[in-house]
């Protein structure tokens, strides 16, 4: 409890995400604090949720059965429109079977979790296995978190391949000596906008005899001539595919589903706990997501509108300097970068009557927020014009100075109201007043420093054993978990170990510890993925003070030790 209520009370001071009220549901316009807002960030495409049909529909079912059912499907609460519905979505994806799930999230923990399990469930009931069954599961690192976690839970072994790469993903399927492979992965990938390369994932699984789970929680109803979704999309079929999707998205009410063989269905009815031992989502909801199935297909006006707005607005869009993330599917999300400046310019559009969601880690990597934009059927061009003209006027916010929200690494260090380190900002102040006071001192150490650098580099360094490795790597590792807090933090968190290494090690073990840190902050506080760029100007330059800073601890700590080369001689 002690660690709880220690969160609690730094949630207090701010909590990094703040909670709206709303007193309408966006249908794409919605009420807020006795204002109306158009959302661009909602998941009710076709606006089906408040269509009279589907209320229609939902009413029938309350008044039938009322407002909830409260068994489980194995107890007592198996109604005929479950297996109505599971049916039409079998027949909708093409598959033999289908199974309901209370929503989206409980389907991919539960089915994820239960697959590479189904042989300890079965075994209860007197199944005796044919041999050691093994699995794998292979996950594009974008995967929803449900599906993270759904993997995790089913204690099999995991990999995780790069985003959208086809050759990573057969590189890890080839190594593998498991008997049962799965690959995961997102169809419309929810924070990207951009859509799965399923006819290349259905190759390597024939190629390395996998299945592939598709979660097409953003597909179905969206995709597709017909709006079956991301196989329909590409046009592919196959045994080897397990569909999944949501029904709170273009279908506008609450659940999940997956659609498959009739025999792995079997199976998950059997073994899956989210399936049998809990509520499935309430009759009334059955019936809408009925009658929303048969809305997307004799409506198809719905997605026509829905494609022709996304359309305009990326359109629209190519007129400004905004960098959009992908362009193929209703999301299309634009690139700010900082969080703090995702806030601000999502500010900016609530200022202007909209509502767009600032995306940020950890939902994206650090330093990748972005604005998610979400087109819908029920937006209009006025409404569209709008959001367009308003990213216009705040593009060189966009691209400019980044808001100051918290105190700035290497900025002034005149202790404000707000400053809650106001002791580490005072140390931190001494560091850089006694810095610019001895600047030639420290630059002629820098000299000197150079030249037993040199001198360390061309002699063997017998001294350099695996105490010293150890904690210059724990140095480094610290320096880069940490360094997107601003400095006077690490004066005292992360210098010193440095200053301890060069201390007990010498100077040249110093400057090991300080290029590794550097090296990994870059990497870390950048680009998280992949990637050594670094695009920030300010950012450079504080990596840069930081570096000399740590060099300078360096030299003064080490003043007293002998260089490998002096010790040599």
């Amino acid at each position: 409890m002690r660690e709880l209520r220690s969160v609690a009370a730094w949630l207090a001071e701010g909590t990094p995400h703040q909670l709206d009220y709303v007193e309408t549901l966006p249908n794409p316009t919605f009420r807020a604090y006795g204002q109306e807002q158009v959302s661009f960030s909602s998941n009710n495409y076709l606006a089906l949720s408040a269509s009279p049909r589907l209320i229609a529909a939902a009413h029938e079912g309350v008044t039938r059965y009322g407002v909830g059912n409260c068994e489980s499907r194995l107890l007592g609460g198996n109604l005929e429109i479950y297996d109505a519905l599971e049916r039409k979505i079998a027949k909708l994806k093409h598959k033999e079977s289908a199974v309901l799930f209370a929503t989206g999230y409980l389907t991919n923990l539960g089915v994820l979790s239960s697959i590479p399990r189904t042989g300890q469930y079965a075994r209860i009931y007197g199944y005796r296995a044919q041999g050691v069954h093994t699995y794998a599961y292979f996950s594009d690192e974008f995967n929803h978190l449900s599906i993270r976690e759904g993997m995790r839970n089913s204690g099999a072994e995991r990999h995780t391949y790069r985003h959208g790469d086809l050759n990573h993903l057969e590189a890890l399927l080839r190594k593998s000596t498991t008997s049962s492979r799965i690959i995961v992965t997102d169809g419309v990938f929810s924070q990207d906008g951009d859509i799965a390369d399923l006819p290349g994932l259905l190759a390597l699984a024939e190629r390395y005899d996998a299945m592939v789970y598709v979660d097409d929680a953003h597909g179905t109803g969206v995709l597709g001539q017909n709006g079956e979704g991301t196989s329909e999309h590409f046009g592919v079929k196959s045994a080897r595919l397990i569909q999944m999707g949501t029904l709170s998205k273009a279908y506008g009410a609450i659940g999940g589903f997956i659609a498959t063989e009739a025999a792995v269905a079997e199976v998950l009815r059997l073994s899956c706990a989210a399936y049998g031992f809990t509520s499935t989502l309430p009759p009334d909801q059955a019936l809408a997501v009925s009658a929303a199935m048969d809305a997307v297909l004799d409506e198809p006006q719905r997605r026509q509108r829905l494609w022709d707005n996304q359309r305009y607005f990326v359109s629209r869009m190519a007129e400004l300097s905004y960098k959009l993330v992908s362009t193929q599917t209703p999301i299309v999300p634009i690139m700010i970068g900082d969080e703090a400046l995702a806030d601000t310019v999502a500010g900016r559009l609530r200022d202007e009557g909209m509502h767009v969601d600032a995306v940020k880690f950890p939902a994206v990597s650090m330093h990748k927020a972005r604005l998610r934009i979400q087109l819908n059927a029920g937006h209009t061009r006025a409404q569209i014009d709008h959001l367009v003209d308003v990213l216009d006027a705040n593009q060189d916010l966009a691209h400019g100075k980044r808001p100051e929200t918290k105190p700035r690494v290497f900025a002034s260090t005149t202790s404000g109201a707000n400053d809650n380190r106001p002791w580490a900002v005072a140390a931190f102040s001494v560091l850089s007043n006694a810095a610019k006071a001895n600047f030639h001192r420290v630059r002629g150490a820098a000299v000197d420093l150079a030249g037993n650098i040199v001198a360390s580099l061309t002699a063997r360094l017998p001294s350099l054993g695996a105490s010293l490795n150890l904690v210059t790597i724990a140095s480094a590792i610290l320096v880069a978990i940490d360094l997107y807090f601003d400095v006077p933090h690490l004066v005292f968190a992360y210098l010193l170990p440095i200053g301890f290494v060069a201390v007990k090690f010498g100077r040249f073990s110093g400057l090991v510890a300080t290029v590794v840190s550097c090296a990994c902050t870059a990497l870390l506080l950048y680009e998280p993925l992949f990637s050594f760029v670094i695009d920030d100007r300010v950012e450079i330059i504080e990596l840069a003070v930081f570096a000399a800073f740590a060099l300078a601890i360096v030299y003064v700590a080490s003043a007293g030790q002998a260089t490998p080369a002096t010790r040599r001689a």
